[in-house]
């Protein structure tokens, strides 16, 4: 049997049911967290509670989230996911005056997922006609403007999506961060612009052996790059082997991923350095 935790405790799985006036259910009125689960140890747990916090303030839902680690940490053994995810939510709760919050208590949902889905060698991706938006600099459940863009990915037969800002700047991808390498250089959007900073980007970040540039850049620079790549907590790094243009433009083909190859082994040295 599999357990989630739902409104201060351990329940079926089977029975964990969020009512209908739940706002996170109506509006996506709330935050989540999915956290990477290697050898029945949280990965980076720090980044996504800190990150958690941060948002929950962000967006005026009134939760320590202090107490969530040891949680999540006992959801996992409870379920003897070795290898997975641990998926935090947090909405606002129930109770509502059209789109104005009445509720006076968070809807707290903890779950796993066990395993980790086999990855493609590489992503084909493009850009998308959404246009970046961070609510705020969380994983916010409002994420309509993600969903779109994949799906308008599907239809062009591609993998992922570039979000840009309305100014035409390369913000980050449907499911991740984006970065670039030119010249040893690692590029990456700043995180000033419209962008979600992951936990994976902050890593790639921190353990690059080079010299790395967060900044503001329009496609031409990514465009013109050596190699490029995505991260998120699923893909951890996946290099780009295409840049699909529409309307019978010139696309951008990356013939190297050796580079991005290091980077994802980096990670890869990371977590088994830290949790065995």
């Amino acid at each position: 049997m599999k357990y989630t935790y739902f409104q201060d405790q351990f329940v079926p799985t089977e029975e964990a049911k969020v009512p209908t006036s739940d706002r996170g259910f109506r509006f996506g009125d709330g935050v989540f967290e999915t956290i990477r689960v290697e050898n029945g140890k949280l990965y980076n747990v720090d980044f996504h509670l800190n990150r958690m916090t941060k948002g929950l303030m962000d967006v005026r839902i009134p939760l320590n989230a202090s107490n969530l680690r040891g949680i999540a940490r006992s959801l996992v053994k409870k379920n003897k996911i070795d290898r997975g995810f641990v998926r935090i939510m947090v909405s606002r709760g129930s109770g509502s005056e059209g789109y104005k919050p009445k509720a006076k208590h968070p809807t707290v949902v903890i779950e796993t997922i066990e395993g980790i889905q086999t990855q493609p060698d590489s992503a084909k991706i493009m850009v998308t006609t959404q246009k970046a938006s961070a609510i705020a600099n969380a994983k916010t459940m409002n994420a309509l403007h993600y969903t779109l863009a994949l799906v308008e990915a599907e239809e062009n037969e591609c993998d992922n999506a570039i979000l840009l800002d309305d100014d035409g700047y390369v913000c980050e991808v449907a499911s991740g961060n984006i970065f670039w390498i030119k010249d040893n250089v690692l590029y990456t959007p700043s995180k000033k612009l419209e962008i979600i900073p992951g936990s994976i980007r902050q890593k790639v970040i921190s353990l690059y052996k080079g010299d790395v540039v967060q900044g503001d850049f329009k496609m031409s620079r990514l465009e013109a790059a050596d190699e490029a790549f995505i991260t998120n907590v699923n893909l951890l790094v996946m290099p780009i082997s295409e840049i699909v243009a529409l309307n019978g433009a010139k696309g951008k083909v990356f013939k190297s991923t050796e580079k991005s190859q290091k980077i994802k082994k980096l990670i890869l040295d990371d977590i088994k350095s830290t949790l065995g």
